[in-house]
């Protein structure tokens, strides 16, 4: 699968880097949660991209609430 977009990226109080990417193939997208680009931490499919974004938003939504992490900026 290739990376399709990043939705978001946060900087952990440990200083690494949790980003969230939705990636595509022919047939369907996957959602994917890694730290520092290494392993996916947490990974989703879904076949439509509106339903990744969503799953994006919602595990974003849920770092913000839970964690003490830093929101980057997607440019950077």
């Amino acid at each position: 699968m290739k990376a399709r977009e990043e939705c978001w990226r946060f900087t952990a109080p440990s200083g690494r880097i949790l980003g969230c990417r939705i990636y595509a193939n022919d047939i369907d997208v996957e959602v994917r949660v890694f730290f520092d680009q290494d392993d996916a931490l947490y990974s989703r499919r879904a076949f439509e991209i509106g339903t990744a974004r969503a799953i994006a938003n919602e595990w974003r939504t849920t770092v913000l609430e839970s964690f003490r992490f830093v929101e980057l900026d997607r440019d950077a």
